[in-house]
C-alpha cells in the first residue's frame, strides 16, 4: 500500500503515509462490508487507489483556490 500511494504523491513520504493511515481506518470502518465477490486484495487495492485519487482531487481543487485568491486586487484602507 505504501508503495503505492508513493506513486499518486510523487514519492512524497509523509503524505503517502498519512494516506496509508487513512486506508487503514477506511478498512477498519468496512470491514463488514466486503461482500466476499472478490478477493480482499483486490478490495484493499481498490480502497487504497480511491483514496488516493481522492486526496488529489482535494489537494487540485485546494491548489485552484488559492491561485484564485491571489489573482484578485487587495485593497487596504
Amino acid at each position: 500500500m505504501l508503495r503505492l500511494c508513493l506513486g499518486y504523491v510523487a514519492g512524497d513520504q509523509n503524505l503517502a503515509l498519512d494516506l496509508v493511515q487513512e486506508v487503514y481506518i477506511k478498512v477498519w470502518e468496512h470491514w463488514d462490508s466486503f461482500k466476499g465477490n472478490s478477493q480482499r486484495s483486490t478490495w484493499l487495492y481498490r480502497i487504497t487507489v480511491n483514496t488516493c485519487l481522492q486526496q488529489l482531487r482535494h489537494h487540485r481543487k485546494y491548489q485552484k483556490t488559492s491561485i484564485d485568491i491571489l489573482d484578485k486586487e487587495v485593497v487596504v484602507e
